[in-house]
């Protein structure tokens, strides 16, 4: 009776190493933030996300990043503003993004479902 408990133990922690995509450890995005500052050359640097809000991108960058869509204005305003660029998106997307759009951009990390583009 004494051996159920570390093998309950036993089972949540293989459960937790070989299934953390289920349980939602892929929409912490503190490590791609992480790179994002020390990559950065410039306070001025800006940090925006495609697709679905992401809480822990507005927590770890202090409300700072943006949430954007990718159409024509936005494909404007990042190719042609003086300030160096910063995406965070899901990887699966990268193809879809304007040709215009992937000639100035780079993906420099990779975490789980997510991927960190900077400005070239």
């Amino acid at each position: 009776m004494g051996f159920i408990i570390p093998v309950i133990g036993l089972l949540f922690m293989s459960l937790v190493w070989t299934v953390p995509e289920k349980l939602n450890f892929e929409k912490n995005q503190k490590y791609l933030v992480e790179i994002y500052q020390s990559s950065k050359h410039s306070d001025n640097s800006k940090l925006s996300y495609v697709g679905n809000r992401l809480f822990s991108i507005s927590f770890y960058t202090q409300g700072q990043a943006e949430h954007i869509n990718i159409n024509a204005s936005s494909v404007a305003e990042l190719s042609n503003n003086s300030v160096e660029d910063y995406l965070i998106m899901q990887k699966n997307n990268i193809p879809k993004l304007p040709s215009e759009l992937l000639k100035h951009f780079e993906v420099i990390a990779k975490y789980r479902k997510y991927a960190l583009l900077k400005e070239r």
